[in-house]
């Protein structure tokens, strides 16, 4: 009769659309460990704000994290592909 809705919940969570969206909000939850991983000094000095375009859009707090998170980018487009290999690259903002 009804089995239980997890199968039902992983059955839909596997729809394109949605799956992506689930990808995005796990980045988005998931950041600072993705930062830890790369630089220590840098946790809590960015957040994960969408994604658009393939592109992950990462606020940071100054002109000087914007610098230095810009160095480390080609590492944390290795990372991101883990997650999601639908995310290109990485746009950082102030």
């Amino acid at each position: 009769m009804f089995s239980g809705i997890k199968p039902i919940l992983h059955r839909f969570s596997q729809r394109r659309e949605l799956s992506v969206k689930l990808d995005e909000q796990r980045i988005k939850k998931d950041w600072q460990k993705i930062i830890q991983t790369t630089n220590r000094q840098a946790v809590g000095k960015s957040e994960a704000l969408e994604v658009k375009n393939k592109t992950l859009i990462v606020k940071v707090v100054n002109n000087l994290w914007l610098q230095e998170m810009f160095f480390y980018r080609h590492e944390l487009d290795k990372k991101l592909a883990r997650y999601n290999k639908d995310i290109v690259s990485i746009r950082f903002v102030l």
